[in-house]
């Protein structure tokens, strides 16, 4: 199970929080987090990042960290170590994982990912994008004027 808290910088900074590695830089606009990983034992990570207005989602997959958060999607070893990371600019919205890859939506982009976390394609827009649904192999997004347009989750076509 994880569990994500947003807190203040005070305590993010404090001496009393503890955590096993940190992810993000610091920036005056941050919002600042404690992600608390329950395995055998605890593992405390902090996150700092910019607010996006979309509340960061965390998940562990393959026994690796996910994280998306503010303009960037992280994947992360239980030990802290940094294997990979995607700009996910201007905005992270969400990541869903389906048939071992992992599809990445932010504001202006589609991302997917296979298992070993490389990317098989993007596609990148004009306008502001939001997934509508994905239906067997068919993603369907809608743009900021009502639009809506299809990818095929395997090709991005």
């Amino acid at each position: 199970m994880i569990e994500i808290k947003e807190i203040d910088e005070g305590l993010f900074r404090s001496e009393k929080e503890q955590y096993q590695f940190i992810i993000g830089e610091y920036a005056t606009y941050n919002r600042y987090y404690k992600i608390i990983v329950q395995q055998k034992s605890n593992i405390d990570i902090g996150l700092m990042s910019i607010s996006t207005g979309i509340k960061p989602q965390v998940l562990l997959y393959n026994n690796m960290l996910l994280v998306g958060a503010g303009d960037g999607f992280f994947i992360y070893d239980l030990n802290g170590d940094l294997i990979k990371n995607y700009s996910t600019f201007p905005a992270f919205y969400e990541f869903i994982i389906k048939e071992q890859k992992i599809l990445i939506i932010s504001e202006l982009s589609v991302l997917l990912l296979d298992s070993t976390f490389n990317k098989v394609w993007e596609r990148d827009f004009n306008e502001i994008i939001d997934l509508n649904e994905i239906k067997d192999n068919d993603i369907i997004l809608r743009d900021f004027n009502g639009n809506f347009i299809h990818l095929n989750f395997l090709t991005g076509e």
